[in-house]
């Protein structure tokens, strides 16, 4: 069975990272759900964005292992800082940067979806 190395507060970092992104994330299915007219639409446009972040991350297998061309999207990709840093403090071993950038790519996120749900949800209100 899985042990957190990391203890309880490598635990809690990993957890709280997760949450952030989560957090983050939700806002972009915030903006789907205003800008796509139905709900089958949404979960298809919504796997479209999921599912090449979480398959070409290094969730599945190490960064090093996947081709030349695919490394430079995997190694810039938001998904993979997170694994990075969750991993690295569960198994209670440093982060390095993978953290810094993983908060960094998803308070852009959040931002970013965040203000385009918020003035969507105005306009559609206002009219």
């Amino acid at each position: 069975g899985f042990r957190f190395e990391g203890g309880v507060s490598g635990a809690a970092l990993g957890l709280s990272l997760r949450l952030f992104i989560d957090f983050a994330f939700s806002w972009l299915a915030e903006w789907l759900g205003l800008v796509v007219p139905s709900i089958e639409a949404v979960q298809t446009i919504g796997f479209l964005f999921v599912f090449p972040l979480t398959f070409a991350s290094s969730a599945f297998a190490p960064a090093g292992t996947m081709p030349g061309w695919l490394q430079v999207f995997v190694n810039h990709n938001p998904i993979t800082y997170a694994v990075d840093a969750i991993r690295a403090w569960f198994n209670g071993s440093s982060p390095g940067t993978s953290a810094w950038w993983a908060l960094g790519w998803s308070a852009v996120i959040m931002l970013v979806f965040m203000v385009l749900s918020v003035r969507k949800f105005r306009n559609a209100t206002t009219k």
